[in-house]
């Protein structure tokens, strides 16, 4: 048997064996599934107060959901009423005094500095 042969050999018999594994693994998973198939996590008693509180929460979401539905009907109906009283008045003043204002002190910054 050559080299390559026998490395060829070797792998193929660990992939097989892990292969062989694997599936009694699932084999074993499926048969105690199958065994525990009648056993409830749950009692009665805990079933039912999930079944409540599960109910409980819907409706409460249920009543949210509308809430928040009637809300942005409202909103849809009168959107000008709501965007006139939102709106707030901006005054836009002259620029040209300001940059006048500042090109006449940096004239007079300039003029200090080469006095000195």
């Amino acid at each position: 048997m050559n080299g390559e042969e026998f490395v060829l050999a070797l792998v193929a018999m660990v992939f097989g064996s892990v292969v062989a594994i694997v599936v009694i693994a699932k084999i074993t998973g499926l048969i105690k599934s199958w065994m525990n198939r009648n056993k409830n996590t749950y009692s009665d008693e805990e079933f039912e107060k999930l079944a409540r509180a599960f109910v409980h929460h819907k409706k409460e979401i249920t009543e949210r959901i509308q809430n928040l539905e009637a809300i942005v009907t409202d909103e849809s109906k009168e959107p000008s009423k709501k965007l006139k009283e939102n709106r707030k008045s901006i005054e836009i003043e002259s620029g040209d005094s300001r940059e006048e204002e500042q090109q006449k002190s940096s004239r007079g910054n300039l003029r200090n500095m080469l006095k000195d």
